[in-house]
C-alpha cells in the first residue's frame, strides 16, 4: 500500500449500512418521556432534559463542597515560537493541586478566545499538547496559542495521582476520597475547573470558550 493510499476497509466505515440487523441494540429515542410517550412540546422536552441530567449525574456521582479560588502558581516559563508557555499549578478541589500548561501569544492582547486542551492517553500527558513531547500533530495547545488563542492543558487525575505503571491506583485514591464518585465524574469536574481558571485570565473573553481533546 502506498503512503497516501487508504486501506480497503476505509470506505466501508464512511457508508451507512443498507439495513440494520433486527437484533441490533437500539437506544431509546430522546423525544419520549419515561412512559415512552412522544414529547411534542418544548416544555415536555425541558422536563425530560432535567430528568436525564439528574439521572446521569446520579450515575456519575458529584464532587461535593465549594470550589477553590481561581489562583494559579507559575512553576516554569519559556517562550517558544511566539508563545508564552507556563507550567502552572492550581487547586481543583480545596487543598488539592494539579499541574497544567497555560499557553498564550507572546504579544499584548485582550478578549482572546480560550480553549481547554485535554491530553491523550500518553505518559507524556500535558507535555504533548504543550509542544514539548510526542506527535507534533498533537501539540494542540501550542498550535492554538500560535493562532491567537489562550490554551490550558490540565493533567488528568489518572496521571496526577497514579503510581508508576499503575493508573488504577489513582482510581483507588479517588474512591478513598469520594466513595460514590466515578472516575468520569472526576474528569468532568476537573475539566470544568480548567474552564474556571481559563475564564479568570485577564486576556481571555469568558464568552468565547471551547474545549478540544484527543483520545
Amino acid at each position: 500500500m502506498q503512503q497516501n493510499e487508504k486501506p480497503s476497509w476505509f470506505r466501508m466505515t464512511q457508508r451507512r449500512p443498507l439495513s440494520v440487523p433486527p437484533d441490533a441494540p437500539r437506544p431509546m429515542p430522546l423525544l419520549f418521556d419515561r412512559e415512552h410517550r412522544p414529547i411534542d412540546t418544548f416544555a415536555g422536552w425541558t422536563r425530560r432534559r432535567t430528568e436525564m441530567r439528574k439521572d446521569w449525574l446520579s450515575f456519575l456521582g458529584t464532587i461535593p463542597g465549594p470550589r477553590p479560588r481561581n489562583t494559579i502558581k507559575v512553576l516554569q516559563q519559556d517562550r517558544p515560537q511566539g508563545v508564552v508557555r507556563q507550567l502552572i499549578s492550581y487547586e481543583t478541589e480545596p487543598g488539592l493541586a494539579v499541574e497544567g500548561y497555560l499557553l498564550r501569544p507572546d504579544r499584548p492582547g485582550r478578549a482572546r478566545p480560550g480553549v481547554v486542551v485535554l491530553h491523550s492517553t500518553t505518559a507524556a500527558t500535558i507535555r504533548e499538547p504543550a509542544g514539548l513531547e510526542g506527535n507534533p500533530d498533537l501539540h494542540i495547545g501550542l498550535h492554538l496559542a500560535q493562532r491567537g488563542y489562550v490554551a490550558l492543558a490540565p493533567r488528568c487525575f489518572l496521571w496526577q495521582y497514579a503510581k508508576p505503571g499503575r493508573l488504577g491506583a489513582a482510581v483507588d485514591w479517588l474512591h478513598a476520597r469520594h466513595p460514590k464518585v466515578s472516575g468520569m465524574a472526576k474528569m468532568f469536574y476537573d475539566a470544568s475547573r480548567a474552564v474556571d481558571i481559563l475564564a479568570a485570565q485577564e486576556d481571555v473573553d469568558p464568552r468565547r470558550l471551547g474545549a478540544i481533546g484527543h483520545s
